[in-house]
């Protein structure tokens, strides 16, 4: 139940977090932007709240019932095409 500061780095934050909507990202390896993104998010209260609230349904779609019979069924196509070939 808490929002994010990531930096937007291209191997997958921006696939988990929205942009002022469950987090915050921020410009990659700049520390002074890191440092005020954190600020931001512990100084206004409305947007930490948001952040959190949401937080927590983005969470949800990655729980185990949702994503463990997602991978159950990769594994399974994956042992499949192992044995045929």
């Amino acid at each position: 139940g808490m929002g994010v500061v990531s930096f937007d780095c291209p191997t997958g934050p921006r696939e988990v977090i929205e942009d002022h909507v469950n987090g915050l990202l921020i410009r990659p390896r700049k520390m002074e932007v890191l440092a005020a993104g954190l600020s931001e998010l512990m100084d206004d209260e409305e947007l930490r709240r948001r952040c959190a609230e949401r937080a927590i349904e983005t969470a949800h779609g990655y729980s185990m019932e949702a994503v463990g019979p997602q991978w159950e069924s990769f594994l399974r196509d994956a042992w499949e095409r192992r044995a045929a070939a």
